[in-house]
């Protein structure tokens, strides 16, 4: 009976949390930052503002879309923690063809990511240099990803260590 009781504490403890993100498009602008796990899947989600995944947070984002108001790339999603996106499409709110809804999607150093099977679309902006999908973390996943009406499509950024000199 202990045995039962703790394999259910446990199993409760690692499940991950219901999505904060709204399913319908809000009027007011409204951050998030998530330092936990979460999931989100199932529907189609809206951010006006900016998504923080903080370094210990975990974002499961799938079989689902994620509509951004981007406001010329002021708002979007900054990833320092692991984020995995599997069949899902992130793109603005109005999918306008200039850059005026545009989103940033920002994967620092340090973070884990991956984006499978989806779509990146309306991504970016030449204004506050937030040019595409940015990655600067070594390791992430892409794959069977199509990137479309994107500033850049993806903008790897790669730091080379510093030479030690003899």
């Amino acid at each position: 009976m202990k045995k039962l009781f703790l394999l259910i504490l446990a199993a409760t403890l690692f499940v991950a949390a219901t999505c904060p993100l709204p399913t319908t498009q809000p009027k007011t602008v409204q951050n998030y930052e998530i330092i936990d796990s979460v999931e989100c899947s199932g529907a189609t989600f809206y951010l006006n503002g900016v998504l923080i995944l903080k370094q210990d947070g975990s974002l499961n984002f799938h079989d689902a879309t994620l509509k951004i108001a981007g406001a010329t790339a002021e708002h979007g999603i900054d990833v320092y923690g692991t984020a995995s996106f599997n069949n899902a499409v992130v793109t603005s709110t109005t999918e306008a063809v200039d850059e005026t809804d545009n989103y940033f999607f920002t994967v620092r150093e340090g973070a884990d990511f991956s984006f499978e099977n989806g779509e990146i679309k309306h991504c970016g902006a030449e204004a506050y240099n937030k040019l595409g999908l940015r990655v600067l973390a070594d390791d992430a996943v892409i794959s069977n990803t199509d990137f479309s009406n994107n500033y850049q499509n993806l903008n790897l950024i790669c730091y080379m260590p510093p030479r030690r000199s003899v």
